[in-house]
């Protein structure tokens, strides 16, 4: 079935349902070549490494940055603790709180996994021109920016989302 096969929903435009269906594809498309790949760390734990290449930061700053329940942040850090990717210390303004930050061995893996990936996105954009390739990444920035601050509110607030 392609998006002109849709069912008209009342409430929801023709091209609200076009991306509905489109994200639908992409998210399937992307799980299946993630899961087909051998990619050196997890998805969630690449996205605490790229976050701490800014610097040590408290467990919450990364659930907050992330839109992540603090309990998946916490199990995701155990992990990449336990792998020798992160280290905690001392938060200097909070002495019962600890600053997270990426060891050598995790900035190490963390280029990999990105080097990997642009690698794999370079391929998959081989046709795209430089003007597509920006205006994509604008859309979606934006787009990423809606989701996550959605899911911020949907988190704060029972009832949504």
């Amino acid at each position: 079935m392609d998006r002109t096969d849709l069912a008209q929903d009342g409430g929801a435009s023709p091209g609200t349902q076009a991306i509905e269906h489109d994200l639908a594809v992409l998210v399937r498309a992307l799980e299946g070549l993630y899961r087909s790949r051998k990619y050196p760390l997890e998805r969630a734990q690449y996205l605490l490494l790229l976050a701490l290449r800014e610097g040590a930061r408290p467990s919450g700053d990364l659930a907050a940055t992330l839109a992540l329940d603090h309990s998946t942040v916490t199990r995701q850090l155990a992990a990449l603790e336990k792998g020798g990717l992160i280290a905690r210390r001392p938060n200097p303004l909070d002495g019962r709180s600890a600053l997270i930050e990426a060891t050598v061995a995790g900035r190490a893996r963390c280029a990999e996994m990105q080097a990997l990936r642009l690698r794999r996105l370079e391929e998959m954009l081989a046709d795209w021109s430089e003007p597509e390739r920006q205006r994509f990444a604008a859309d979606i920035a934006r787009f990423n920016a809606q989701v996550m601050g959605h899911s911020r509110t949907a988190r704060e607030e029972p009832g949504l989302g």
